[in-house]
């Protein structure tokens, strides 16, 4: 412990997207979120570790725009220097993936940036989303009729990481499919002229709900 300085946080969980982690919050936010299927990212840092006052910034940006698709954390391990010693943390700064349970978690050993990080631990990102095909649209849509369903027609052959975290954070709420621009059937279906484009269909609802948002 001789020669480190405590330091102020480096993080502000009311002015940025990555939470303060401490020892009493640590189980509610890291180990009951990851039950959940939530990834965490998080930043182990010392006061005069060199490194983790510059790098914070570019972990604050790449956390707001991976926002609802992973969890940023960071800790002080000058002030919480045994819940460190018990993640397994020896050396600072260190950024460790926290996947969902029961997927081990893991030390980011390459180079701390903070882009390339998050995409590492994006490969983690569970997904419920259902391919809705020309074969299967009935299906979908009838099946638990009491669930609405929220289809992303898309001209783009993979998922979007969103869309596959926003699957998760619906469960038991909402039926998330994705559509593609092959499937005419289901483009024809919902009368669908531009991608991509979001539609809502209820139970009840006459005409799908097209959403025109951002």
């Amino acid at each position: 412990m001789i020669g480190y300085i405590a330091a102020k946080p480096l993080y502000n969980s009311l002015s940025s997207d990555v939470i303060n982690l401490t020892d009493k919050n640590w189980d509610n936010q890291v180990k009951k979120s990851r039950l959940k299927k939530d990834v965490w990212v998080v930043h182990f840092y010392r006061g005069n570790d060199g490194f983790s006052k510059a790098f914070s910034d570019d972990f604050k940006k790449t956390s707001e725009n991976m926002d609802g698709i992973l969890k940023f954390g960071g800790i002080s391990c000058d002030e919480y220097f045994s819940l460190c010693s018990k993640e397994g943390i020896q050396k600072f700064p260190t950024v460790k993936v926290y996947p969902p349970q029961p997927i081990p978690t893991y030390i980011f050993e390459g180079e701390l940036v903070a882009k390339k990080i998050a995409g590492s631990a994006a490969g983690y990102v569970s997904s419920l989303v259902q391919e809705v095909t020309d074969d299967n649209v009935e299906g979908f849509l009838k099946n638990n009729t009491a669930m609405p369903k929220v289809i992303l027609f898309t001209d783009k052959e993979t998922t979007p990481l969103l869309w596959k975290a926003i699957s998760i954070t619906f469960e038991e709420k909402m039926s998330m499919g994705i559509a593609r621009k092959t499937q005419s059937d289901v483009v024809d279906k919902f009368n669908i002229k531009k991608f991509p484009t979001i539609v809502l269909s209820k139970t009840g609802e006459r005409k799908p709900i097209i959403y025109d948002g951002p």
